[in-house]
């Protein structure tokens, strides 16, 4: 009792000293820990559904994906407990599948809900089980919109990152709610709307299961502000914006949050673009001082040179070659400071059969090499139209092991006749002797004028170049890089050559290759624009003045640069494309407007606490070059994009000091 009665008094002084201090007569007690029981089993697994693609495409049929059962509880972590679920996903191709549970995310605020925590006991599956929150906002207009938070994206898989069940006994599972992010944002502001919790599968997946006890959403007591649509409000935490009834486009970007680094730069190729073409090209890389310093200000890691356009045959019974133009070049590339990348096709009109194209392929190695220029990269393409995939793969071998018998440091690889076409790239893959790097092209659209939506969607989905990587995945050759060897907003061309699509040369296109930079380079390692060398293809005009879509390149290699640090930016809306990256100067932000009329962005940031400076680069008209302008020193920002417009923010910090 004596002891009882000395705290007692202890905290009455603590009272006393309180209420004096705050010279009132009311004193709070700091907001208690809290939690919410989602589901402890002990009732089984009743409150939980599931759902499949089986089941939805044919109402009738039954749930066959997932099974969800009662189990042992984790009774020797969680004391007490008497009950767990066990979920098990059945193997599939291409479908997806879910087991789901109501929740109440306006609970969730009111407790201040901070973080997801359950028991889980796996069957030691690699890949994992992803989880995700669902929630509802009503819109502008009223209408109800339903968004999905995920947690962050997991770079091996670019998807968002699973649960783990490689533990094969039980551990605790702790997940911080910021963690969940949906395309309008984080998910601590916006749990008033959630209203299921789901483990999914999705895509193709092999079986696993696990049991999961005592799930449970812990709180610090203190409720957190919620967004509406219906009352814009001020962001809720330092570096997040939401998107506000005046149409604006909530950009919000984390310079903590990293996603890997940055691998590609943007490259160009110079040579021939009609297959078959050879050694009646303009050279405007030998010709023009003015082109040569277009590309040095460029600063493209890699000059792709197709000797198609570059070489010329003199004798077809040795055969013999004339390669002055091609060595030339290899000379000029190296003075821009580029590493030449030597593409050595096949022509039709040139007839050379097995024997004769690994010739050629030698011959041209040692003149690119005679001079100790260190050319290392060889591109084996054949010929486009006049050979079946296996008789590519046999040209695509011989050359291959002629070149490396003449230097072991070739770095030799390529595609064959359909470059990138399901069978030519699994005949490729099952019978290459050899492969340091994969070569793709990737275009818009390959005939035709279709619709800038349908450009913009082959620029965000790039859909081959996932199912090369697929492919690679499951081939002897999983760890090699990928290059877009030749990629533009529109491959179709006349007869002649020349590109039919004037869209090429107009903001449409520079919009359409920040899209595709940003979403090819998660997958590929280098990525080349088609012809540099040809005015109609959309880089420099006959005076080498800058094309659109030539500043955007030129952004990309300045302000995200090969290994620079990408991090993450959440976007509300897709019309406008956003990428970011910190480099050793400042944090840079890159925007495009994918659309036809103005769109406003409010950019939060979320890193850093004092600017220095931020500032903003603008292409709106191409004839009057990017527009530079200071920025307040703020981490958020308004800025209004024209039509197709793309732009880079700068946020600055002071230096630092030891």
């Amino acid at each position: 009792m004596q002891v009882n009665r000395w705290f007692s008094l202890q905290r009455l002084a603590v009272a006393m000293v309180t209420l004096l201090n705050t010279g009132g007569f009311s004193v709070q007690a700091a907001p208690a820990p809290t939690k919410l029981v989602l589901d402890d089993f002990e009732n089984g697994v009743g409150a939980w559904t599931r759902n499949d693609k089986i089941k939805t495409d044919n109402p009738a049929a039954d749930v066959l994906l997932v099974d969800i059962a009662p189990s042992r509880p984790a009774s020797s972590v969680v004391p007490g407990s008497k009950g767990a679920g066990l979920f098990a996903f059945k193997a599939a191709q291409n479908s997806w599948a879910s087991a789901s549970l109501r929740v109440d995310g306006a609970r969730w605020a009111q407790i201040g809900a901070q973080r997801l925590t359950f028991w889980l006991n796996a069957g030691g599956e690699q890949l994992g089980v992803g989880l995700v929150l669902r929630g509802r906002y009503q819109g502008a207009d009223g209408t109800p919109h339903e968004e999905v938070f995920e947690l962050p994206v997991d770079l091996k898989t670019k998807l968002p990152a699973p649960v783990k069940l490689t533990v094969k006994h039980w551990r605790k599972v702790v997940i911080p709610l910021t963690d969940f992010h949906s395309a309008r944002g984080p998910l601590p502001p916006r749990l008033s709307g959630v209203y299921l919790l789901q483990f999914v599968q999705r895509g193709s997946w092999n079986s696993r299961f696990f049991t999961v006890d005592q799930m449970e959403v812990e709180g610090n007591g203190i409720p957190i502000p919620q967004v509406t649509a219906a009352t814009p409000t001020q962001p809720t935490q330092t570096g997040n914006n939401t998107p506000d009834d005046t149409g604006a486009v909530a950009v919000n970007v984390d310079y903590l949050r990293f996603l890997g680094k940055v691998r590609p730069s943007a490259n160009v190729s110079i040579g021939a673009t009609l297959p078959g073409g050879s050694g009646t090209s303009e050279f405007p890389l030998a010709q023009s001082d003015q082109f040569r310093r277009a590309l040095q200000t460029l600063t493209p890691r890699f000059v792709r040179l197709d000797a198609g356009g570059l070489v010329e045959l003199i004798d077809s019974s040795r055969p013999g070659f004339d390669f002055s133009r091609l060595v030339n070049a290899v000379t000029q590339v190296r003075a821009l400071g580029s590493e030449p990348f030597v593409a050595l096709p096949n022509p039709t009109a040139w007839g050379l059969d097995g024997r004769a194209y690994a010739q050629f392929a030698v011959q041209a190695a040692r003149a690119v090499n005679a001079r100790s220029q260190a050319v290392r990269y060889f591109e084996l393409p054949t010929a486009l139209d006049a050979t079946d995939d296996a008789s590519a793969v046999a040209l695509y071998n011989g050359a291959r092991t002629a070149l490396k018998a003449l230097s072991p440091k070739y770095l030799v690889g390529g595609i064959t006749a359909s470059s990138g076409r399901a069978n030519t790239l699994a005949a490729l893959l099952k019978g290459t002797m050899g492969l340091d790097f994969l070569s793709v092209q990737y275009y818009g659209a390959w005939a035709g004028e279709p619709s800038v939506a349908s450009l913009y969607g082959m620029a965000r989905d790039v859909k081959t170049l996932h199912e090369a990587g697929a492919a690679l995945d499951h081939s002897r050759w999983r760890n090699i890089p990928i290059f877009v060897t030749q990629s533009n907003l529109n491959a179709a061309r006349s007869d002649g050559g020349e590109a039919t699509d004037s869209r090429i040369t107009q903001m449409v296109s520079a919009a359409w290759w920040l899209t595709f930079m940003s979403n090819a380079s998660r997958i590929s390692d280098q990525i080349f624009q088609n012809d540099a060398g040809n005015p109609e293809w959309g880089l420099l005009d006959e005076s080498s003045r800058a094309y659109p879509a030539y500043y955007v390149l030129w952004m990309w290699n300045s302000f995200v640069p090969a290994g620079s640090q990408r991090v993450e930016v959440r976007v509300s809306r897709g019309d406008i494309v956003a990428v970011a990256a910190n480099t050793a100067t400042a944090h840079n932000l890159l925007l495009a407007n994918t659309t036809d009329r103005d769109q406003t962005a409010k950019i939060a940031i979320r890193g850093f606490p004092v600017l220095r400076s931020a500032r903003t680069r603008i292409l709106e008209d191409p004839q009057k070059g990017v527009r530079f302008e200071d920025l307040p020193k703020s981490p958020f920002q308004t800025i209004t994009l024209k039509p197709y417009a793309v732009a880079v923010l700068q946020f600055i910090e002071p230096p630092k000091t030891r």
